[in-house]
């Protein structure tokens, strides 16, 4: 076996070192942190005529939060738009050295029914039926969504 000349003896402590310090930093690069939280979720719905696009005044949409509990109702403004912010929904999260993601989920038994002066009543939705059919996108930097009912007008 070769021996190491002894002018180069000096090197074998600090390229110990530097394997050492290596080692360590793809250890801390490979950790994954996994956690869950609660988040508000803002939910924007946008009311439109199914045959134009053009957006419903005047909508109104009922939100019934479970089966036992009353609806609660809101107006959508001129542009057909209405906002309900949803409290306390699940959050999970998954952080790594190179990137940070994270996911609000829809609350669950939330229904919604929407109707318009001059157009037919909309079916009652199931909210997260409705996200997932609109794939709604959560890892954004704001907790929200958009979600857009087409509202058919009675002749």
């Amino acid at each position: 076996m070769a021996r190491i000349p002894k002018k180069w003896h000096w090197l074998i402590l600090p390229c110990i070192v530097i394997a050492g310090l290596c080692s360590w930093q793809l250890v801390e690069l490979s950790k994954v942190t996994l956690w869950i939280g609660f988040s508000d979720l803002n939910v924007e719905f946008f009311i439109v005529d199914a045959t134009t696009n053009e957006p419903v005044p005047d909508a109104e949409i009922k939100v019934y939060p479970d089966t036992r509990a009353a609806p609660q109702s809101m107006n959508g403004n001129i542009t057909g738009m209405a906002q309900i912010r949803f409290k306390d929904c699940k959050m999970t999260g998954r952080d790594t050295a190179f990137s940070k993601t994270k996911r609000v989920y829809e609350p669950i038994d939330v229904r919604i029914a929407v109707s318009a002066p001059g157009y037919a009543a909309s079916e009652t939705f199931d909210l997260s039926w409705l996200l997932h059919k609109e794939k709604q996108d959560f890892s954004g930097p704001t907790p929200s969504c958009k979600v857009a009912i087409k509202l058919t007008r009675i002749p």
